[in-house]
């Protein structure tokens, strides 16, 4: 369900941001885990993800509104 109402987002906010929110949410409302060990994963996991795709494999994500934060 939490990827379902993700995928609206992802063009107003960004793959990026979406990725860390669904994330977040995941780990918090799915796994149960507190609120600081959600939030550090999903920190350490977006900063993976962006290399990955961004830097690494050269692809780009939607970045949304943030679009001048991460140069999309």
């Amino acid at each position: 369900m939490i990827l379902i109402m993700s995928i609206p987002l992802i063009n107003v906010f960004g793959m990026i941001f979406t990725i860390g929110l669904v994330l977040f949410a995941s780990m918090r409302y799915i796994e149960q885990k507190s609120i600081v060990m959600s939030f550090a994963f999903s920190v350490i996991m977006t900063i993976g993800i962006y290399l990955s795709f961004e830097l690494w494999l050269d692809a780009r994500l939607p970045a949304g509104v943030f679009e001048f934060v991460i140069g999309g």
